[in-house]
């Protein structure tokens, strides 16, 4: 009896520490998404102003507001696929469809973050610019973001 109870202990203990473990890999996700990938104040070398920061403050307010709706709208689209799939006879040109408009709709949430990360890079001074390209190809800030590529593309442009 004792050792049924403690195995029994065990997995609980297990599914809670996994379950939590799951809660909070989505919620540094999240926190990731909002913060640290459009946060181009945490580079240490910028040295930008209280102008600045004011400006850049205001973007990313209103980024974040212009966005909400394109997020919501792919986690409404992503929980519909996922319906379809757990249909018992899935349909292979629904799913298609569904999943072709989740792409459409994060192409459009990928465009304006773009917009976004251009507009703060257009805030900045030549110097601070230049800080902010070097601290990329560094990887000293946020290895994973999106900044790069638009930086390197523009980079080839010759701009």
């Amino acid at each position: 009896m004792r050792k049924t109870s403690v195995q029994t202990a065990t997995v609980i203990l297990v599914i809670a520490l996994a379950t939590l473990t799951y809660a909070a890999d989505q919620d540094r996700y999240i926190r990731r998404s909002r913060s640290s990938e459009s946060d181009i104040s945490r580079i240490t070398d910028l040295q930008l102003t209280a102008a600045q920061i004011d400006e850049i403050r205001l973007l990313k307010e209103s980024h974040f507001k212009n966005i909400k709706p394109l997020q919501d709208d792919i986690r409404a689209r992503r929980l519909a696929l996922r319906a379809l799939w757990l249909k018992k006879s899935p349909d292979r040109y629904t799913i298609e469809t569904a999943y072709g408009e989740i792409l459409a709709a994060r192409d459009r949430l990928r465009d304006r973050l773009n917009e976004y990360h251009l507009a703060v890079f257009g805030i900045l001074t030549p110097e601070q610019q230049i800080v902010v390209k070097s601290a990329i190809r560094k990887r000293q800030y946020n290895p994973g973001c999106r900044w790069g590529k638009e930086l390197q593309n523009e980079n080839r442009t010759g701009s």
